[in-house]
C-alpha cells in the first residue's frame, strides 16, 4: 500500500514547527522550521513571516535549503518547508537596542506577519535566558527525552512553559495566577516544572514513576512537591486538587488500559473549573518523527487511520524497570481522541502542533462550561 505524503492532512498552514537548537549556546545558529503541506505560498515568500523577539523583528523567513545549516531544518528525513535562522548574538543586540533585554528571563519567539500577527497558535517558541540550571546529566535526560545536548532540554522545556501559559490565558481570559494548583503529570526531570518554580509559582506538584528522575528534582530543584507515583492510579492526592494539570508525552507511553485509568484520575484530580492540557503523536507527528522508520511499512499511517491507536511496542530506556513492557510508543489519531477521551472529559479543542511534533488536547471536567 503506498501512502502519499499529501494525505497526512496538516491542519493548518503553519501548525507544525519546532525551534532547532545548536548543542551549546556559543555556536550561536538558531532554526525555527515551519512544516506547510503547500509546497508554495507566503511561507516560502522571502520577507512574507517575521521572526519576532519580545514583539521586535528579529529575522525573515527562507527556504529551508539556503540556511547556513539546513540539517537543522529537518525532522528526520523530512525537510521542513521554510524556515528562519538567526543569532543569539544578532537577537540580543537588536533586544538591548530597543530597552527589552532582560536576564534572567525567557525570550518569547513568535512568527508573525507584516501586521505582527502570529501565523498560527503554535508559532510560538522561546529562549531562556540565566534560566534552567541546573541541567540534569544525560542519565536523566535520556530517560524522558532521548539522546539530546542540555541546553536543546532546557530549551523546548521553556517554549511548552510559554506555550502552556499562553494556551491557559487565551481560553481564560487571564494570566495563570502564581497561587494556582499546577500537576506536571509525568514530571521526569522537569523539564517544564523548572519554569513555573523560577517564575514565581508557589503551588507546583509533579508526578513520576521514575524514582531516579523524582531524586534529581527533590535534590536540585527546591519550591514545589515531587513525588514518585505507582504504576497505576490512584495517586495520593485528594478530589479536585489542581486548578491545571498538564502531562507532555505520558499519553504517548501507555497501554489502553492504562490510558483510561489515568485519563478517569485525572478527571478526579482535576477541579470544577480547571484545565488538563496533554499532549500525543497524531498521523502528523508519526510522519514527522518516524518516517524514517515508517517506510518500510507505510501501512502503519492507514492502520491509524482505521483504528485511531498504534502501539509500536515496549520503549526501554528504564523507567520501568520494576514493571517491564510498561512505557510504550503509542500514537493516537484525532477522531480517536474526540472520541474516547469526550466519554472522560469536555474537550475543549485540539491544538496541533503544541509540543514540536506533538499535538495537544485541552480538557475540562464533562458538563463544566468555560465561564
Amino acid at each position: 500500500m503506498s501512502i502519499e505524503k499529501d494525505k497526512l492532512l496538516i491542519p493548518t498552514e503553519y501548525s507544525y514547527g519546532y525551534l532547532r537548537c545548536p548543542p551549546k549556546l556559543e555556536d550561536d545558529v538558531f532554526v525555527v522550521a515551519l512544516h506547510d503541506r503547500t509546497p508554495r505560498g507566503r511561507l516560502n515568500e522571502s520577507g512574507a513571516i517575521y521572526l519576532a523577539a519580545n514583539g521586535i523583528p528579529v529575522a525573515t523567513v527562507r527556504p529551508a535549503a539556503t540556511l547556513s545549516q539546513p540539517q537543522l531544518a529537518k525532522a528526520g528525513d523530512v525537510t521542513a518547508s521554510a524556515a528562519i535562522e538567526f543569532r543569539y548574538s544578532d537577537v540580543k543586540r537588536i533586544l538591548q537596542e530597543h530597552g527589552a533585554w532582560k536576564e534572567p528571563g525567557i525570550i518569547r519567539l513568535e512568527c508573525v506577519d507584516p501586521a505582527r500577527s502570529r501565523v498560527a497558535e503554535t508559532a510560538l517558541f522561546a529562549l531562556p535566558v540565566g534560566m534552567g540550571d541546573p541541567v540534569p546529566s544525560d542519565d536523566n535526560i535520556i530517560r524522558v527525552a532521548g539522546k539530546q545536548p542540555g541546553f536543546d532540554f532546557r530549551v523546548s522545556g521553556a517554549c511548552w512553559y510559554t506555550m502552556i501559559n499562553d494556551v491557559v490565558a487565551a481560553e481564560t481570559g487571564a494570566a495563570l495566577k502564581k497561587d494556582a494548583r499546577i500537576l506536571d503529570w509525568g514530571v521526569g526531570c522537569a523539564r517544564i516544572a523548572r519554569y513555573f518554580i523560577e517564575t514565581g509559582f508557589t503551588n507546583l506538584s509533579g508526578i513520576d514513576i521514575d524514582q531516579y528522575n523524582v531524586d534529581w528534582c527533590l535534590a536540585n530543584l527546591p519550591g514545589a512537591d515531587f513525588r514518585r507515583c505507582d504504576f497505576d492510579p490512584p495517586t495520593e492526592y485528594e478530589d479536585a486538587s489542581f486548578d491545571l494539570i498538564y502531562g507532555h508525552s505520558v499519553l504517548t507511553h501507555l497501554t489502553s488500559q492504562s490510558e483510561a485509568e489515568w485519563l478517569a484520575e485525572l478527571d478526579r484530580l482535576l477541579a470544577p473549573t480547571g484545565l488538563a492540557c496533554l499532549t500525543f503523536i497524531s498521523d502528523v507527528g508519526m510522519y514527522l518523527n518516524h518516517n524514517v522508520k515508517l517506510k518500510p511499512e507505510p501501512s502503519l499511517y492507514a492502520e491509524l487511520w482505521h483504528t485511531g491507536r498504534i502501539d509500536f511496542g515496549a520503549m526501554r530506556v528504564g523507567v520501568d524497570k520494576d514493571r517491564p513492557g510498561y512505557y510504550r510508543v503509542v500514537a493516537h489519531s484525532h477522531d480517536y481522541v474526540l472520541r474516547e477521551w469526550s466519554k472522560v472529559f469536555d474537550i475543549v479543542r485540539i491544538i496541533p502542533g503544541f509540543a514540536n511534533n506533538q499535538d495537544a488536547v485541552l480538557l475540562r471536567k464533562k458538563g463544566l462550561a468555560s465561564e
